[in-house]
């Protein structure tokens, strides 16, 4: 998935904005102001998407995409777990698992803001 396709992705979602953090070297995905999605490199310049998870949702990936998907990069490892782009072939799986982080985050918002997404 190229860079572009990232940041149209998560800003396709309800009420989100991406935006490059200077101070992290990373692009993020927001919804009302909470994390969602970041898209950078790790230590050894594989190109990221690092995305919230379920705890055994994460475990899952891990397992089963062990050379693609690896615990969340500077994250917490329970709670995030981040994909090598350039190495999974399946954009609908990264589709998937992005909107499944901005579910995470989403459904956790008050209710008054989730209203308005």
């Amino acid at each position: 998935m190229s860079p572009q396709a990232v940041k149209a992705l998560c800003e396709s979602f309800p009420s989100a904005r991406f935006e490059f953090k200077i101070e992290w070297e990373t692009e993020v995905a927001f919804v009302a102001d909470k994390l969602f999605a970041l898209h950078g490199f790790d230590k050894e310049n594989y190109r990221i998407l690092t995305l919230k998870a379920k705890p055994e949702d994460g475990e899952y990936l891990r397992q089963n995409y062990e050379s693609i998907i690896t615990a969340g990069y500077h994250m917490n490892k329970r709670h995030w777990i981040s994909i090598r782009l350039d190495e999974i072939h399946d954009d609908g799986l990264v589709q998937q698992l992005a909107l499944n982080s901005y579910n995470l985050i989403a459904d956790k918002l008050p209710r008054r803001i989730r209203e308005t997404l």
